[in-house]
């Protein structure tokens, strides 16, 4: 997996004492933002938000957005980043060998690399990230999709926000929405 430049990521190659190299999505990625960047009516949106359980209790987001707006000759731009909230953690593997003065020395053979999460699922952090979605666009393609997802399981659509916010994860992931059963638990 290809993973986005991100704090996150930056310091698991610092801890291995190496620097983060962009990638070329993240270099087009850059290139478009600064294309667009004094356009005074560009527009960032959340195309999809996800809540991913890794462990009971442990939730994470991942959103997928993207950026529009017009560059300085009139020209139109559009990118979009995936899977933010994801960076890759290391676990590395070293090679150790006996260096020509008898001392140990050792050698980074592997990155051996997990995907890891950054953004807490939070009701507050959910609440920021969601002014820059858009729910009650009729436009195809351009409303906002809720998911909730184990790690490394099915995604499910969930049918609102407000079900995608509140909900226990348990109920969205088998049914989609908050049930009439869990709602009236609420209730008392």
């Amino acid at each position: 997996m290809l993973y986005n430049d991100s704090a996150a990521q930056r310091l698991e190659y610092e801890k291995l004492g190496l620097v983060y190299e962009e990638n070329e999505e993240d270099k087009a990625y850059q290139h478009a933002l600064k294309q667009i960047q004094n356009d005074p009516n560009k527009k960032e949106r959340i195309t999809s938000m996800i809540r991913v359980a890794v462990a009971p209790g442990e939730e994470y987001i991942v959103y997928h957005h993207t950026w529009e707006g017009t560059n300085p000759i009139g020209s139109h731009v559009k990118t979009t980043q995936t899977n933010v909230g994801i960076y890759g953690k290391f676990d590395p593997i070293y090679e150790r060998f006996i260096t020509e003065d008898n001392t140990y020395g050792q050698k980074l053979v592997s990155k051996n690399t997990d995907t890891a999460y950054f953004i807490p699922f939070t009701k507050e952090k959910a609440e920021e990230l969601h002014k820059l979605c858009n729910d009650i666009t009729s436009k195809p393609g351009s409303r906002t999709s809720y998911y909730v997802m184990p790690e490394g399981g099915t995604k499910i659509t969930v049918e609102s926000y407000k079900d995608w916010l509140n909900g226990e994860f348990e109920d969205l992931h088998q049914n989609g929405k908050i049930t009439l059963q869990i709602q009236e638990k609420v209730k008392r």
